[in-house]
C-alpha cells in the first residue's frame, strides 16, 4: 500500500535515514569496536553490550525508514488543487469544534510527519480522515474514545 507524504515530510525523514546511516551507523561500529578491545569477558562487557543494542535499536530504525520511504508518494503541497474546494491530502483546514465553539487550524499530512503541536494530523488519524472529501460547510463527526461524538464545521480550506 502506497503512504502518501508531503515533500517537506520526506526530507525530513530521508535526512533522518541519511544521517543514521552515514553517523550514527559508523559511531555504533567505532564503539563496538573499542568495546572489544577491553579485557575480560565479551560477554561480561557492558560496554560492547550496550553498543550492540544500541546498533540493533539503529538498524531496526534505518530498515523502517527505508522500508516506509520506498512505499510513499511524495506529494508538493505548492502544486495541489484547492479550487474545487474539497479537503484533500496536503491542504490546511480551519475547523470549528460545535460542542466547545473552539476554532482548530491543521493541515493533512501522512503518518510520519503528523505533530499536533506543529497543527499537522494524519490523514489516516480519526479527524483526518473524517475531514477528507468534504468541503467548507461541511460537518464532520467523530468518535471519541469515550463513545462520544464530536462534530466540527468546516470553515475554511487553503494550501500551507
Amino acid at each position: 500500500m502506497e503512504n502518501y507524504i508531503t515533500e517537506e515530510g520526506y526530507k525530513t525523514l530521508f535526512q533522518e535515514l541519511k544521517f543514521l546511516k552515514e553517523v550514527k551507523r559508523p559511531e555504533i561500529i567505532e564503539s563496538i569496536k573499542d568495546a572489544r578491545t577491553q579485557s575480560g569477558e565479551i560477554t561480561e562487557n557492558t560496554e560492547y553490550i550496550e553498543a550492540r543494542e544500541l546498533q540493533n535499536v539503529i538498524e531496526r530504525k534505518i530498515a523502517e525508514l527505508e522500508s516506509y520511504l520506498s512505499k510513499c508518494k511524495s506529494i508538493n503541497t505548492n502544486t495541489i488543487n484547492i479550487e474545487s474546494g474539497k479537503v484533500i491530502f496536503g491542504c490546511v483546514v480551519d475547523l470549528i469544534d460545535l460542542d466547545t465553539e473552539e476554532e482548530l487550524s491543521y493541515q493533512i499530512v501522512g503518518e510520519k510527519e503528523s505533530d499536533i503541536k506543529n497543527k499537522k494530523i494524519s490523514y489516516t488519524s480519526p479527524l483526518g480522515s473524517s475531514v477528507l472529501g468534504k468541503f467548507e460547510g461541511d460537518i464532520c463527526s467523530l468518535r471519541k474514545p469515550d463513545g462520544d461524538y464530536r462534530e466540527f464545521e468546516i470553515i475554511k480550506i487553503y494550501k500551507p
